[in-house]
Parts: C-alpha cells; sequence; structure tokens
C-alpha cells in the first residue's frame, strides 16, 4: 500500500504522462495486476474500441506501433461501423454517455465480440449503469461482460507535466448569463471531475487553494474537495487506501485553481517563442501540426517525448531556433558525409580491414534518418511560422506591445503610431489587431478603457472591413463588473487577482518582457510563487480548503499549515495557454537550481489559442451585449 505522506516523493519521481501511460497499459492488460512472467496472460491477442475522446487519450500515450506490443490487433471507434469478431475479446475505453451505453449495449447483444472489458474514462452515474444493466438483462448478454471498471482518465497529457480536460467553449460556458443555473453547476461538475481524475492518478489529496471573491473557482473548489472526501471514504475505492495521518500533512502538494479571467493578457500578447508561436500562427493542436508543403498535406507531431529538437528548443525565441537548426543541419551534414567517405573506396579515409566501423555506421543509419526526418519537419515548421510572422507584421505588433508592457503614458508619437497599426487592415489580421487594442486598454483605468473603447470604435469603422472589437469590449465589461464585486465584497483585502497582476507588474518593471528578448513571471506564475511559499500576507487571503481534516462542508477553513509547499497542481478555468506552461517550467527549474526543489503540474479545460479567447469572447458579447 502506497501511503499519503510519500506524495510528494511520487510526484517527485513519476510524472503525470508517465502515470497516465502506466493506467492506460494496465486497462490494455485486462486490468490484471503485475503477474510473473510465467503466468502472463497479455499474450492475448484483443481489439481496442474507444470513442472521440478516448482516442485522444490513447493517441498522445502510445503510438499505432506500441499498441501491438501490447497485443491490439486493432482500435476502432465506438460510433464507426464494425465487423463482427466473436473469438477476441474487446476492451472498451468510452466515457459513459448515453449514447455510448447504447451502441455497447448492442455490441454486447449480437456477441460482436468474445467479451467485453468496459473501462469509463470517468466513473460511471448510476442512473447509466442501470440502464446497461437492464439492456444486457433483456438481450440475455450479461455473461458475456468480463468486467466493468472507472478508469478517472478524463484528460489528456500533452506533455510529462502538461495537461488538459479537452474542454473547449468552458470559458463562454461559465460566463455565459443566459445559461440556467442547472446548466451552470452542470459544467463546473464537469470541470471538477476532471481535476479529480488528475489527482487520482497521480494518487494525491492535496490541500485545495483558490481566489477570495471569485465565484467560479470557489464553486469548482468546494466541488473537488466533496469529491476528495467521498472517495477516501468509499471501501476499495481509488483513493481509500491513502494515509490520513497528519503528522505527514507537511509533505503534501497544494492543488491552486484560478479562473482565466485573472489574465487574458498572456493568452492575447504576440510571443515570440516557439511552442506558443506554433500554437497561436499554426494553430497547434494535441501536439499535432496541419502544414500545406509543396502542395502536400503533412501532419507534423511535436512530442518532447520522441522529439529531442522540440524538446530543447521549444521555449526559446524564434531566431535561437532557427540557430539551433542551422547547426543541428551543419551537424548532421558533417555526419553523413564521414559516414559516405568511409564506405567510398576511392576516398582516402577507406579502411577494407575496418569492417567493425562499417558495420557500425549501417547501424546508424537508422538513427540518421530519424535525425533528418525530424530537421526536414522543423525546417517546414520553421519556414510556416517566419512566413506567418513576416506576412503579419509580427515586428510592429512585439515593438509596440514591449512599450504598452512599461505601464506608462504613451507618448503623442506612440500613440498616433498605436492607431495607424489598428486602422490599416494591412497590418496583421484583425484577430491581431483586436489582441493589440486589448493590450492598450488593459492598462488604462476603467473609465479611461471605456472613453478608449469608444474612440476606436470610431477609429476602426471606416477600415475595410471594420475591425469587430466586440472581444474588447466584453473584456472591459467583465473587467467592471469584476472590480464592483470585489470592491463590494471588502475594501480592505485585495482580490487575488488583482493582487497577481500588481505582481506581475511589478516583476515586468525590472526584467525583460515576455514580448521582449527574454521572458518574465505572468501573474499566475507570480501567484503560484506566493501560494507556495506560503509566508506573506498575501498567501493569506486565499481561501484553504483540506479534504482530510474538518468537516465536509461549503465553506473553507483557517489556514493550518505555514511551512512552503513543495509540489504544486495549477488548474485554469477556462484554458490555459503554453505561455503560462512556459513560465511555470522555468519557475519550477530557477527554483530547483537554488536549491528549492519544486514539481509543478499545469494544466486547464482546454489549451487556449489567443483565436479560441477572441471567438469565445465575441460569443459572449453577441449573447449578452455588455454596456461598459
Amino acid at each position: 500500500r502506497r501511503v499519503h505522506g510519500e506524495g510528494w516523493r511520487w510526484l517527485s519521481r513519476n510524472m503525470l504522462r508517465t502515470l497516465q501511460s502506466d493506467a492506460v497499459i494496465k486497462m490494455l492488460d485486462f486490468n490484471e495486476s503485475k503477474r510473473l512472467p510465467s503466468e502472463s496472460v497479455v499474450s492475448q491477442w484483443k481489439v481496442l474500441i474507444y470513442d472521440s475522446f478516448g482516442e485522444q487519450v490513447v493517441s498522445l500515450l502510445l503510438r499505432k506501433g506500441s499498441l501491438r506490443k501490447h497485443n491490439v490487433t486493432l482500435y476502432l471507434l465506438i460510433d464507426k461501423e464494425r465487423e463482427s469478431i466473436p473469438d477476441v475479446p474487446a476492451v472498451y475505453f468510452i466515457r459513459p454517455t448515453t449514447k455510448n451505453i447504447q451502441l455497447l449495449a448492442n455490441d454486447c447483444a449480437k456477441g460482436q465480440y468474445e467479451s467485453f472489458h468496459v473501462n469509463f474514462i470517468h466513473p460511471i452515474p448510476r442512473p447509466l449503469l442501470e440502464d446497461l444493466a437492464e439492456q444486457v438483462t433483456v438481450s440475455q448478454s450479461v455473461s458475456s461482460i468480463a468486467k466493468i471498471c472507472d478508469q478517472y482518465l478524463n484528460f489528456v497529457c500533452l506533455e510529462d507535466n502538461l495537461f488538459s480536460l479537452q474542454q473547449p467553449n468552458c470559458f463562454a460556458s461559465l460566463h455565459d448569463t443566459s445559461k440556467s443555473d442547472e446548466e451552470i453547476e452542470s459544467s463546473i461538475d464537469e470541470v471538477a471531475t476532471g481535476i479529480v481524475s488528475v489527482l487520482v492518478t497521480l494518487r494525491i489529496v492535496p490541500v485545495i487553494r483558490c481566489p477570495r471573491g471569485d465565484e467560479i473557482s470557489m464553486s469548482i473548489c468546494m466541488r473537488v474537495e466533496r469529491i476528495l472526501r467521498t472517495l477516501r471514504e468509499q471501501r476499495n475505492g481509488p483513493l481509500s487506501d491513502l494515509s490520513i495521518g497528519r503528522t505527514q500533512n507537511f509533505q503534501r502538494p497544494v492543488l491552486i485553481i484560478c479562473e482565466r479571467t485573472c489574465d487574458l493578457t498572456s493568452t492575447i500578447r504576440h510571443s515570440r517563442t516557439y511552442q506558443p508561436l506554433c500554437h497561436d500562427v499554426l494553430n497547434m493542436k494535441l501536439n499535432l501540426i496541419k502544414l500545406e508543403v509543396n502542395g502536400k498535406n503533412m501532419r507534423y507531431d511535436v512530442d518532447t517525448n520522441t522529439d529531442p529538437f522540440w524538446k530543447d528548443n521549444r521555449f526559446k525565441d524564434i531566431p535561437s531556433v532557427a540557430e539551433a537548426h542551422e547547426k543541428c543541419v551543419q551537424q548532421f551534414q558533417a555526419e553523413t558525409t564521414s559516414i559516405q567517405k568511409k564506405g567510398d573506396p576511392t576516398s582516402p579515409l577507406f579502411d577494407m580491414s575496418a569492417t567493425q566501423q562499417l558495420s557500425d555506421a549501417i547501424n546508424m543509419i537508422p538513427e540518421l534518418q530519424e535525425r533528418k526526418r525530424i530537421i526536414d519537419m522543423h525546417t517546414d515548421v520553421l519556414t510556416a511560422t517566419l512566413g506567418q510572422m513576416r506576412d503579419r507584421k509580427f515586428n510592429e505588433f512585439f515593438e509596440m506591445e514591449e512599450i504598452l508592457a512599461q505601464q506608462r503614458q504613451l507618448s503623442s508619437q506612440e500613440r498616433e503610431k498605436l492607431m495607424n497599426i489598428l486602422k490599416d487592415s494591412t497590418c496583421g489580421t484583425a484577430d491581431d489587431r483586436v489582441r493589440l487594442a486589448m493590450l492598450f486598454c488593459d492598462g488604462l483605468e476603467p473609465q479611461a478603457a471605456m472613453d478608449e473603447l469608444g474612440a476606436l470604435e470610431r477609429l476602426t469603422s471606416t477600415s475595410q472591413p471594420p475591425l469587430d472589437l466586440r472581444p474588447l469590449k466584453q473584456w472591459l465589461a467583465m473587467k467592471k463588473f469584476r472590480a464592483s464585486t470585489t470592491l463590494k465584497q471588502s475594501q480592505a483585502k485585495k482580490n487575488v487577482f488583482a493582487m497577481a497582476e500588481s505582481i506581475g507588474k511589478r516583476v515586468a518593471s525590472g526584467v525583460k518582457t515576455l514580448i521582449g528578448a527574454g521572458t518574465s513571471q505572468v501573474p499566475l506564475t507570480s501567484l503560484v510563487s506566493v501560494l507556495v511559499e506560503n509566508s506573506t500576507p498575501e498567501a493569506e487571503q486565499h481561501l484553504y480548503f483540506d479534504p482530510k481534516l474538518g468537516q465536509p462542508g461549503d465553506q473553507p477553513i483557517t489556514n493550518r499549515r505555514k511551512e512552503p509547499f513543495r509540489d504544486a497542481i495549477v488548474f485554469m478555468v477556462g484554458g490555459a495557454n503554453y505561455v503560462e506552461a512556459q513560465s511555470l517550467t522555468e519557475f519550477a527549474q530557477k527554483q530547483s537550481a537554488m536549491g528549492q526543489a519544486r514539481n509543478i503540474v499545469y494544466g486547464g479545460t482546454d489549451l487556449l489559442s489567443p483565436r479560441d479567447l477572441l471567438e469565445q469572447l465575441t460569443h459572449l458579447c453577441t449573447i449578452q451585449n455588455p454596456t461598459v
């Protein structure tokens, strides 16, 4: 039994992606415990049936060839037409939805496979389980179901410690005032269930912190706490074997839940680093980049586990990435030339007696082919990225955003240049200009920002086509509402997001900004720094929940500990982004280099691109038509 006192060591030794991969592999092994080689039962061939979400989870963990190593001969979508294979068992990996339950029951009734090993991506509600039981009873196929398991795997791992719940449009859903309370509660339940799945996979019961005054994050915190309490109390539940010893509390990690409105600028700012740029200009999704190269549609998989160039350079600015790429090309060409000369009888380097050298050269061919594939892939990706940056005149935006990041009043020349960019339809895309307008208004006082909105609407109305400023209008309305809510709650206490922004501005004033030559802490990283240190007055202004202490309820408890947290799980409701992922990773690395080891897992309801955010803000503005 693994006790909870080992929680931080467990998180330190094991990446989230590794643990999720282990869980999927165990599922493919019919959820059998590890056996001795002589007792192995995994040699039995099987088919894997999943839905679209299950496919995303598996494809990011195991390549198609890896599935064969686990004796999976076929992998098929549950909602597609499939041939019957009555002599082969099937492993199902599906969400517990009404549609999937019906499809599963139909397969059982037809005897589609020899046996059915059913794995639900997250726990199945009792009404749906009873529905399945009724259907297989009517079809007299109960005996064909070998096992039913709840897997707690409703998230995808994009990197070792980066995850997404794959809940697009969550930001708009939670802020949509036209939705009923039941719909909002359902969205909150879905988010909380996904967070709990991550915690179950990590096998930890953390302390939970969230902003004071933010209803969304607070509601999710309370829901997560209640679910964790229930799971710990369940006999043979996924967390029932974790120790409840209070002497080991100092080793526990902290779960920090924030909501996207704490900082929209990190999502909309134009970044110079490789990974955020690929997400922004090339629409990278699930580590996949789709490009048209020489008239062919190419699909490039950029993964830190299989692509060393991506792993080493994804946080670097584009000029540095281009330089690193050129060095890789030169090194590859030098090595291949040397190998060719050693095998060429006319070359001075040729030695007929050096058979071992020739054998080594032959053995290097697969490695060289893989390196060439990676070099060619990043040649195309870099070419496409640089082309987009050039066509969209990113240098204009970089320069102006650097000025705006200084948090000072613009000179008349700077303001004129800003306005010329915003009304020039040939400068970037419409989204680029809206993002710049949002950054401009972000640094202004509320009333000044509203006045500028009117001026910008008049200025850009003559553009062809006119600039759609609905995202800016909605954002200013949301900021106004948050400011008024915070003021009503307390005149003395700062709201967490205002505090985070203040810290971020102080940091930005002394270091280079993300859009400059280097990177700085974004507001989220500043906030995480405060909460993991857990020793400042600002940390006391955040709500504290502990599923292991006190009685279950709807209220936070007093902070029971003052020691720093070694590990943190940071979750962004409404959408994470790669800029924050980079900032948190670099923060953890710097802390470790200073002898203060930090392990940070970061994720959100989705990986939010600037385009995604603008679309959701536009949707909200269309529905609510706010008055600012």
